[in-house]
């Protein structure tokens, strides 16, 4: 009887460390709590990053000052910026008007997400320009989804495929 604990905590807890029957020197579970799981890529998931350039009433509760066609002209910059090479995590954090890092774990019309855990937007989920321009980049490639009042109503993307 006394190896039964050892067992029914190996089987109830299978792959939470800090479980032990007889004293032995296990790694300590972390303070801080549990970790957020991440979203498994499966076919048809993308993860992106984004820089967003809006302009003076594009956002809701931004309040941003530039005009429109200081906006496209930011966006383009920006583009040419990230396509030389220039870090593309700090252009996000230096320029975008939404919310840094800007990055998305995205599914493409008709896969299913139930099982996958953590937060994965679907592609009809995003402004459409947006989730056309990121569907068909590569991996490294950054593309430009331009503003447009029904397809992109926000501004310009400047987007940057990840995975």
């Amino acid at each position: 009887m006394k190896n039964v604990f050892p067992v029914v905590c190996l089987v109830l807890l299978l792959g939470w460390v800090g479980c032990s029957g007889g004293g032995g020197s296990g790694a300590k579970a972390d303070p801080a709590g549990p970790v957020a799981a991440l979203p498994t890529m499966k076919e048809g998931m993308i993860k992106v990053q984004h820089i967003l350039v809006g302009f003076k009433d594009s956002v809701p509760s931004k309040a941003i000052t530039r005009s429109l066609p200081e906006a496209e002209q930011l966006a383009k910059e920006l583009l040419a910026k990230a396509q030389a090479g220039e870090d593309f995590d700090t252009l996000v954090r230096d320029n975008t008007d939404d919310s840094a890092p800007g990055i998305y774990i995205m599914s493409d019309n008709g896969v299913d997400t139930r099982l996958i855990p953590g937060d994965v937007i679907p592609r009809a989920g995003m402004v459409k320009s947006f989730g056309d321009t990121s569907f068909q980049l590569e991996v490294g490639q950054i593309g430009l989804a331009e503003y447009n009042v029904t397809d992109s109503p926000f501004g310009w993307h400047v987007i940057k495929r990840l995975e």
